[in-house]
C-alpha cells in the first residue's frame, strides 16, 4: 500500500491484510451456495444468510468497542473465515460427504494459506530494508513455490491435474 498510495492511507493496510484472511475460504462460501441453490435449499440459504449476517455484524460491534478500523476489520475477517467455512460445511453435509471428505478435500487448501501467512510477514520482515519492488517481488516468488510445494504435498492428485492444464499450453 505504501509503495502504491499516499501515506496517509497507510491505515487502510491492516483493513485489507484482515479482510483478506476472511476471504481466503470465500471459495468454500461460493461453492456451498451454489450447491444449496442448485438443489432448491432456499430456506436454509436464508436461515444461513441470517446467521452470518448476526454474526458479521456481531464480529463489527465486537471491533469497534475494542478500537478502531484495524480492530474492526480483524474481528469481521476473522467471523468471516469461519462462516466461509460453515457455508462449505453446510453444503458438504447436504451432499452426505461425510466429515472426512471435508476434513481430507476441503479444508488442507484454506488452511494452507495460514502458515505462507507466518512465512509472508517473515519474509516482509527479512527484506523490510530493501526496496520495496524487490521486497514483493521476492516475497512473492518464495511464497508461490512454498504453495506450490504445498498442493503437491497435501494433495498430489490436484498438482498433477494443474501439470497436466500447463502443459496444453505449449511455449511458443
Amino acid at each position: 500500500i505504501e509503495l502504491l498510495f499516499h501515506e496517509r492511507r497507510l491505515p487502510a493496510a491492516p483493513v485489507v491484510q484482515w479482510l483478506s484472511v476472511g476471504m481466503m475460504t470465500q471459495p468454500l462460501s461460493i461453492l456451498g451456495t451454489s450447491l444449496l441453490l442448485a438443489r432448491g435449499q432456499y430456506r436454509l440459504l436464508a436461515l444461513l444468510a441470517a446467521v452470518i449476517m448476526i454474526l458479521i455484524t456481531a464480529a463489527a460491534i465486537v471491533g469497534a468497542y475494542y478500537g478502531r478500523e484495524a480492530e474492526i476489520a480483524r474481528c469481521t475477517g476473522t467471523a468471516l473465515f469461519f462462516t466461509n467455512l460453515a457455508i462449505g460445511w453446510v453444503a458438504c453435509h447436504e451432499l452426505k460427504c461425510g466429515v472426512g471428505y471435508f476434513f481430507r478435500e476441503l479444508l488442507p487448501p484454506a488452511f494452507m494459506a495460514l502458515p505462507l501467512m507466518g512465512a509472508g510477514a517473515f519474509l516482509v520482515f527479512l527484506t523490510g530494508s530493501w526496496p520495496p519492488l524487490i521486497s514483493i517481488i521476492s516475497t512473492t516468488a518464495i511464497l508461490l513455490a512454498f504453495y506450490g510445494f504445498g498442493i503437491w504435498f497435501l494433495s498430489p492428485r490436484l498438482a498433477k491435474e494443474l501439470m497436466a492444464r500447463i502443459q496444453l499450453f505449449p511455449a511458443r
